[in-house]
């Protein structure tokens, strides 16, 4: 609730700024218009958390407040962007928040980000079903077109000795079905399964059982 006494801090958001999910083809202009979108609902949220009212206000490109009905709906997905960062819960509007800012980096940056958040996880002892949950939320994502090149990068990139055994099954398992489009899958599927042998006193028809039906 809001009382007289207390003053609020009114921030100002284009209607062009407002997205409910990221850009199928982000451009420049567009990926400008996502980082100031990200900029200020991150603003809106850290002042509510040191304990500041703040009132987003959605206005046109000249910034005058829009009309109360044609506000509502934008409005809403502002606030649900806010809430969840202030709550810290990882939902879908965090994650869009997550996916605009990614927009912005390289293929190889978004797989080292998301290789070195899985390394740390693994070091600091979180469990491994936790671990791949997370990491999944971001992996699903590039199941796409768009996504095979960051696919192929970490079926190259990851480090099997810094993450637990069963990270590379998930790969395995996750793209079963789109197996077709990546490249660098079946150099995967063999470094994996050297990886395998001799680990838990394995050996190596163990492996090709614990494998058996990800290959194809």
């Amino acid at each position: 609730m809001l009382f007289d006494d207390e003053p609020v801090t009114q921030i100002n958001i284009p209607r062009s700024l407002v997205v409910s999910s990221p850009r199928p083809q982000p451009t420049y202009a567009s990926r400008r218009r996502d980082r100031e979108f990200v900029g200020r609902v991150r603003a809106i949220a850290a002042m509510r958390h040191a304990g500041c009212m703040v009132e987003p206000i959605v206005t046109d490109e000249q910034g005058t407040r829009l009309p109360q009905e044609q506000e509502l709906a934008l409005r809403e997905d502002v606030e649900k962007a806010v809430r969840e960062l202030f709550s810290g819960r990882a939902a879908h509007a965090k994650r869009t928040i997550d996916g605009l800012e990614a927009a912005n980096k390289s293929d190889v940056e978004q797989v080292d980000d998301l290789l070195k958040g899985a390394y740390q996880k693994y070091a600091q002892g979180v469990r491994s079903r936790d671990l791949l949950d997370t990491l999944l939320d971001t992996f699903e994502r590039w199941l796409t077109v768009e996504g095979v090149a960051r696919v192929d990068l970490l079926f190259c990139r990851v480090d099997l000795d810094r993450a637990p055994e069963s990270l590379g099954i998930l790969l395995l398992a996750t793209t079963r079905l789109t197996r077709a489009h990546f490249t660098r899958r079946d150099s995967f599927f063999e470094r994996l399964s050297r990886w395998l042998v001799g680990r838990s006193g394995r050996t190596a028809q163990d492996v090709e059982a614990m494998l058996r039906g990800l290959r194809e």
